[in-house]
């Protein structure tokens, strides 16, 4: 699972460039975070079992 800095940090990051973009861009940077985060969970999953 996520821990929840990391939440936080995607939170703030997608607030601040909503403020400061267009919808067609900020649902790409939307996509983009998320592929983040799945892979900073796939990288701590990987770790954890020794992969």
């Amino acid at each position: 699972m996520i821990n929840f800095s990391l939440k936080r940090t995607s939170w703030n990051l997608r607030k601040a460039v909503t403020k400061s973009v267009d919808a067609s861009y900020l649902k790409h940077f939307n996509q983009a975070v998320i592929n983040w985060e799945l892979n900073l969970q796939e990288e701590r999953m990987k770790r954890s079992y020794n992969i």
